[in-house]
């Protein structure tokens, strides 16, 4: 080769892809094309973004290339699964975190600690779920394990109560305790397991603590759900 042949070919551009995130030149043996939008990366560099996303919780995935920020196509996953970069279930409990995390008034982790199982939050009465993975009962209003016999309102309304009132509860809880609706404290005093409040007017079921607004509903409620009504 002439002289002057080497200093044109010197000066000529290179062949090889730059790596959208350490901007070097990609050898074609290391290099990653993104099935989605077909820019290049070294393999080293995708590897360490992939690792990092997990690792943080941090999504979606994206095409690091400036001005482009294009979502991974699902065979970008399946490619870094057969590379070895990363395995599907680390890859779908990092997501899931990810989007417990960003809906926390919709969806949160079950209360055992380690259990993967999500629930839908709950606004309603009917709050009780029990988890199909660890088996515990929990209240999906206040994230704790189920209250049995004691509403949402009175359990959440009870944990900032005074300590006297608490232990005036405590002291006789089979005949004090709170209304479920306006949480007034309500001593019972003899006659069957229907209360009336005399703050709000709720007909209150003292057996599972369920209030009406009639007293009907709640007679209805003592014979069909628990058989008596005392």
């Amino acid at each position: 080769m002439k002289v002057e042949d080497m200093r044109n070919y010197c000066k000529a551009p290179s062949k090889n892809a730059e790596c959208g995130i350490c901007f070097t030149e990609v050898s074609t043996t290391e290099l990653y094309r993104l099935e989605s939008c077909g820019h290049p990366c070294c393999k080293n560099c995708i590897q360490s973004y992939l690792s990092i996303k997990i690792k943080e919780k941090d999504f979606p995935l994206q095409c690091c290339h400036e001005f482009c920020n294009m979502l991974w196509a699902w065979s970008d996953i399946q490619n870094m699964i057969k590379l070895g970069f990363c395995t599907l279930q680390f890859l779908i409990d990092a997501s899931v975190s990810y989007h417990v995390a960003k809906h926390k008034d919709k969806l949160r982790y079950c209360i055992t600690p380690e259990c993967k199982m999500v629930y839908e939050v709950c606004t309603d009465r009917k709050s009780k779920s029990v988890c199909s993975l660890c088996g515990i009962s929990l209240c999906r209003r206040c994230h704790v394990e189920y209250h049995a016999g004691v509403s949402s309102e009175i359990y959440q309304h009870y944990r900032g109560i005074d300590d006297e009132l608490k232990k005036w509860i405590c002291d006789d809880p089979s005949n004090r305790g709170l209304c479920p609706k306006c949480c007034i404290p309500i001593e019972k005093n003899g006659g069957c397991m229907h209360v009336e409040c005399k703050q709000c007017g709720s007909h209150i079921c003292w057996t599972c603590k369920d209030f009406f607004d009639f007293r009907s509903q709640c007679y209805k409620h003592l014979l069909e759900t628990h058989k008596s009504y005392v």
